[in-house]
């Protein structure tokens, strides 16, 4: 039987929580504490395998229970219970390992979700259980697995003093060393052989390391932990920027060679990596999540990306920006409120993505609620879950602006339609029209001929309705791409200005001076002048 406690000041909901979890799972016990300091204390005095705890409560509030819980290696499930404006410290609480967070008001459907992830992870435990023991027993025919089994718990800072004096055998105390995070797919869903990339790796990088260690990390299906030991050496930083570099040409000759997709985050060097794995092992992680919003870098290190500033974007405000764009027709300002939520976002460095695609989600759902008051209870059901899971499955940034931008087109067209005024739809198509030929040399007598206007009135209607002229909308439009084309890619300057618009890079770079205050490799660098 798997007990949990729930944590919550508020007698009526929790009553109401724990009467819903024991109707839905009756071979759960479960347990109820109304204040932070009665839950550590029960924690002290029982094994719990779930703790689920409202953030906001006097005295001691969730979040400092969750710090208390983790600094005492409480081996425990974490779910937090948070309000819409908590969104920053549920971020926070990510490196506590917490493994879900639900936005009240709590429906019976989300709650049903929590308890079958709840199910999945105890399984999952109950089998890694049984899986140790089956190792423990036949541990000299299986020095692998044991292997892996250190590495995960050392990276994560939960050895025991027996198990830290097992792994000196193979990590010294004195070694300096590098931790990786390697995201792994090979093509047609087929597994990557572990030993495969060790074996890669350790060809590759003979003359740079003392030795590499590749496993599985506990908890990512596709992703492996790399540990790098360095040779000693009187400067480790260039031995690291030389790693690096091979790492990046192995990475692109593995890509060719075997089909394989792979992305690699780096922690910086350390020199005792016995003693600091976990806090490499937090940087690697860090550096592997800019992935999503870098797709074209291979390889991420911490140290390019600590400068980089955690701005939690102001959701309630890029809500009401859009929903105030869509009311007035004005597709440019819409657009141009996802652009700068996105660049925000590229901005930033350890927002992690399963976080922000969820708010994104949650975003457009409320969007759509407020805005389309023509469907049914049914019909929001169905767009609240195609929303979900489009949004959930994009793999990276790209993706999200695109599918973000998708989803809001189809709510500002039903609010559109919705209102049924003819020179509103002619201009909503005509936007969408640019934004997909802005490169092309557009004027404004084919547009009006092209949606049936006389030019002097689509000239007129098309600034009312944007608040720009055609000419200077395309600008903006060319110089939004542009900005995200040199934050993204590597592209030259010349590439780039091609890309939206341009023939002549020389123009491009003054119309873009123009338009943003500074040139375009000024604007590409600015990042790590932060």
């Amino acid at each position: 039987m798997h007990k949990i406690l729930l944590v919550d000041d508020e007698p009526r909901q929790l009553r109401s929580l724990a009467a819903i979890i024991r109707r839905l799972r009756p071979q759960y016990e479960v347990m109820e504490a109304h204040t932070g300091r009665e839950a550590l204390h029960l924690t002290k005095m029982h094994t719990f395998d779930a703790v689920v705890s409202d953030i906001r409560m006097p005295e001691m509030d969730g979040l400092e229970l969750m710090d208390n819980l983790y600094r005492r290696q409480y081996n425990a499930i974490l779910v937090l219970l948070t309000g819409y404006k908590d969104f920053e410290y549920a971020r926070k609480a990510i490196s506590w390992g917490i493994m879900d967070y639900i936005v009240k008001p709590i429906t019976r459907n989300v709650l049903e979700g929590m308890l079958k992830r709840l199910d999945d992870r105890f399984s999952t435990a109950h089998e890694e259980r049984n899986s140790m023991k089956r190792m423990a027993k036949k541990l000299d025919l299986s020095l692998p697995v044991y292997q892996t089994y250190l590495l995960n718990k050392w990276i994560r800072g939960r050895m025991n003093e027996e198990e830290r004096e097992a792994l000196r055998e193979i990590i010294p105390n004195d070694s300096a060393g590098i931790i990786g995070h390697l995201e792994c797919a090979a093509p047609n869903e087929l597994r990557v052989d572990v030993q495969q990339v060790q074996k890669l790796l350790q060809d590759r990088l003979i003359s740079n390391t003392r030795n590499v260690y590749v496993f599985p990390l506990e908890g990512a299906e596709s992703k492996l932990g790399l540990v790098f030991l360095l040779h000693p050496q009187p400067n480790y930083s260039t031995a690291f920027v030389n790693l690096a570099q091979k790492l990046d040409e192995w990475i692109a000759d593995v890509e060719e060679e075997l089909g394989w997709n792979m992305q690699m985050g780096l922690s910086d060097w350390s020199e005792c990596i016995f003693d600091e794995s976990e806090t490499c092992n937090r940087h690697a992680e860090t550096a592997g999540r800019r992935q999503f919003y870098e797709p074209n870098n291979r390889t991420v290190i911490y140290r390019e990306i600590s400068q980089l500033h955690d701005a939690v974007p102001d959701w309630i405000k890029v809500e009401r920006d859009i929903a105030d764009a869509i009311k007035k027709s004005n597709v440019h300002k819409w657009i141009s409120a996802v652009n700068e939520l996105m660049g925000q976002l590229l901005r930033s460095r350890n927002l992690p993505p399963e976080l922000i695609k969820n708010e994104i989600a949650h975003l457009l759902f409320r969007l759509a609620k407020n805005l389309i008051h023509a469907y049914s209870e049914e019909q929001f059901a169905c767009l609240a879950e195609e929303i979900r899971t489009n949004i959930m499955a994009c793999m990276n940034a790209g993706q999200l602006r695109s599918r973000t931008k998708g989803i809001i087109e189809r709510v500002a067209e039903a609010y559109l339609n919705a209102t049924n005024d003819p020179a509103d739809e002619a201009i909503r198509k005509c936007l969408s029209y640019v934004d997909e030929c802005y490169v092309q040399d557009l004027s404004l007598d084919e547009l009006a001929a092209r949606f049936h206007f006389s030019p002097s009135y689509f000239s007129s209607l098309f600034k009312q309705r944007t608040g720009f002229s055609l000419s200077m909308y395309i600008t903006k439009r060319r110089m939004e791409e542009a900005k995200c084309r040199l934050l993204q890619t590597d592209d030259s300057i010349s590439d780039t200005a091609r890309h939206v618009g341009y023939k002549d890079a020389s123009y491009f770079i003054r119309i873009f001076k123009r338009e943003t205050g500074v040139s375009p490799y000024k604007f590409r660098h600015m990042d790590s002048q932060i």
